[in-house]
């Protein structure tokens, strides 16, 4: 994986599964996420788009910590992530 993925690319694949249906009626919904998941992003399926994604936020999770020091925190250590916002207590 070369390139992040973000919810958002998530929810356009969806979407273009969702279209595929008027053209492709015959095919099941999974099998129309896989073919929207490789126009998309060249994934071999929608599954490993989804592990993409969450390698993504693992990444972006584990190296974009700021956490404050005891003195500055009101309740002992508070970290905050810069990919999503989420406070929390590590």
């Amino acid at each position: 994986m070369t390139q992040s993925v973000s919810f958002s690319d998530i929810q356009r694949v969806k979407r273009r599964a969702k279209q595929l249906q008027t053209s492709n009626p015959d095919i099941p919904h999974g099998k129309r996420l896989d073919m929207a998941a490789r126009e998309f992003f060249s994934a071999r399926n929608f599954h490993e788009l989804n592990q993409w994604r969450d390698r993504t936020i693992a990444h972006f999770s584990a190296s974009h910590d700021n956490t404050l020091p005891d003195s500055q925190a009101p309740f002992g250590n508070i970290a905050t992530c810069t990919f999503c916002g989420c406070v929390y207590c590590p």
